[in-house]
């Protein structure tokens, strides 16, 4: 978790987001992976319910991300909304990003540089997203 001495709520989640993506961008295979062992196997979705969701230092994360999102509701900072709903939207447009990238690459004809260009704009384009999201009406 990023201090909260480290900038403002924003500041945070665009770190969050960007540490997430720099993950990925280091482990491009990654998600395929995890989306095929999670589609075919009710073993491995045990396997992550028992060992991640139900694991009390993971969920003491997400408790503590759940009451600074709450926070930010409450000063009026961020719209309402779901937590979970927040990191479904954060994971699923991050993680598209990598699962996209052979059909960038191979139809769109992109060299490895142009599929690096295309992972730092989405990053950049993920973020601007989600933050304008969440931003209150204000």
């Amino acid at each position: 978790m990023i201090e909260e001495n480290e900038g403002d709520f924003f500041t945070k989640m665009e770190r969050r987001i960007g540490l997430y993506f720099d993950m990925l961008s280091n482990n491009r295979k990654l998600p395929f992976l995890i989306l095929n062992e999670l589609v075919l196997s009710k073993e491995r979705r045990d396997f992550i319910r028992e060992n991640f969701i139900k694991n009390e230092g993971r969920q003491q994360i997400y408790y503590m991300f759940d009451k600074e999102i709450q926070n930010e509701i409450i000063k009026g900072t961020i719209r309402p909304i779901e937590t979970f709903d927040l990191l479904i939207n954060v994971v699923s447009l991050t993680i598209f990003t990598f699962l996209s990238l052979p059909i960038v690459g191979d139809v769109l004809e992109k060299n490895k540089e142009e599929k690096n260009e295309y992972i730092l704009h989405r990053k950049k384009e993920v973020i601007d997203l989600i933050i304008r999201g969440i931003k209150a009406d204000n």
